[in-house]
């Protein structure tokens, strides 16, 4: 499946993980590296890690949360319209592991 025409939007992905436990989720596509991809997820609001063999379906949808992708000097980020979701954007940026570990 190619995920690169998802960049910096908001999608609804149906993903299996590495237990088969399927799930929904609402997330925005922010980095992909090989089969992993980076992206912001509305319903752990932090930053996951997705194998991108795992997602079974995608749509693009417009979350009503009010956050939106920019471009900031030449890395993607998040930004937020309302404070308390700019919180906890940088609350996930700060926690997001290391660039080169891999953690899904």
């Amino acid at each position: 499946m190619n995920l690169h025409r998802y960049m910096n939007h908001w999608v609804e992905i149906i993903y299996m993980d590495r237990f088969e436990v399927i799930t929904q989720r609402t997330i925005m596509l922010l980095e992909m590296s090989g089969h992993l991809v980076t992206a912001y997820c509305l319903q752990k609001q932090k930053l996951r890690r997705f194998n991108s063999n795992n997602i079974l379906a995608i749509r693009v949808v417009r979350p009503s949360q009010g956050l939106r992708p920019t471009k900031s000097a030449g890395k993607q980020r998040l930004q937020v319209e309302s404070s308390t979701c700019r919180r906890k954007a940088e609350s996930a940026r700060k926690a997001a592991p290391a660039r080169g570990k891999q953690h899904l």
